[in-house]
């Protein structure tokens, strides 16, 4: 059994704004999850989350994994009540456009 991964989002993408940092953490949370079974994302010293920054990455983990999987694969730590308030509003509309 492996150690818990744990990714820092602001040491991936530098910032949570754009479509660019976006797929940066994306990338990364795919590359880990080909070796992992799960993981944990820090959001420490996270700025606000763009919905540029969202589509990009939950978005595309959403259409890759599915809401559940996501769900069960990726726990977020160490964030703001605000962006994780953030977080399950985008994954609550993402979801009801999934089939």
């Amino acid at each position: 059994m492996s150690n818990l991964k744990i990714l820092s989002v602001i040491d991936i993408s530098k910032g949570t704004t754009t479509n660019l940092q976006g797929d940066l953490l994306l990338q990364e949370i795919s590359k880990t999850l080909l070796t992992e079974d799960s993981l944990v994302l820090s959001f420490k010293d996270s700025t606000p989350l763009s919905s540029s920054f969202l589509n990009s990455s939950f978005g595309e983990l959403v259409d890759q994994y599915g809401k559940k999987e996501v769900l069960r694969k990726i726990k977020v730590t160490d964030l703001m009540p605000s962006l994780l308030s953030q977080i399950n509003t985008y994954l609550k509309k993402t979801s009801e456009f999934a089939s």
